[in-house]
């Protein structure tokens, strides 16, 4: 058993193994980028540990700070890594920056207050048919986004497991302005794909991680879809 002083803390390798799942890689898919044990990469997912070996928590945490979250994985394996993030609740990795994610106080940050946030990863899992619980901002993205597609209301409520009311309900009143917000930014966001981080940023009048955050939307929105 290594002595106390060879180890480091493991929150930043923690929150950075489950936030590369939250984007579609799964354990295997890390352990191989970051040239570690899968063992370890599960150790690191369970989040159970409070101290690691260097040799485990340095390849994983400059992992995360080299991938880019505008080019995500896609298939059945990325989805299947993903839901499993979902499930468990952990965080993606813009949730974090260089002051926050090693620390074991900090809040992740997701731009938007909780309750209203759209996670645009689970609409397009709910529009695909499989079952997701959603919030009631993500409901109504789900609802106009399905009347976009052009399907019709009872077509719509039965993919989204909705009663008709219900979906009429939502249809009625649209999105909430939050997600009404967030979606308009993401379509600005969209358009201006072939500028880098920093200018969109300045274009938009917005933070650096603001893009970063809608293009990590968009990608992992075009994985589901594809």
């Amino acid at each position: 058993m290594p002595r106390p002083e060879l180890l480091v803390p493991a929150v930043a390798a923690i929150r950075t193994a489950q936030g590369l799942t939250r984007h579609g890689y799964p354990a295997a898919a890390i352990a191989d980028m970051a040239e570690v044990p899968v063992t370890a990469v599960r150790m690191l997912h369970a989040g159970r540990k409070r101290l690691i070996l260097p040799r485990i928590e340095r390849p994983v945490r400059m992992l995360g700070m080299r991938v880019r979250l505008d080019v995500l994985p896609s298939g059945p394996s990325a989805n299947t890594a993903r839901a499993q993030a979902r499930r468990r609740n952990w965080m993606p990795l813009a949730a974090w920056d260089e002051s926050t994610i090693g620390d074991p106080d900090a809040l992740p940050d997701l731009g938007m207050p909780g309750d209203d946030f759209v996670d645009e990863v689970a609409v397009e899992r709910a529009l695909a048919g499989v079952p997701v619980a959603l919030n009631k901002p993500e409901r109504a993205c789900a609802v106009q986004a399905a009347l976009a597609r052009g399907l019709t209301e009872s077509a719509a409520a039965v993919l989204l497991r909705m009663n008709l009311s219900t979906f009429r309900s939502f249809a009625e009143h649209g999105m909430s302005p939050v997600a009404r917000k967030q979606a308009e930014l993401d379509a600005a966001v969209a358009d201006l794909g072939h500028l880098g981080t920093t200018l969109a940023a300045r274009r938009l009048g917005v933070a650096e991680m603001t893009i970063v955050r809608s293009r990590q939307r968009l990608a992992e929105r075009h994985s589901i879809a594809s």
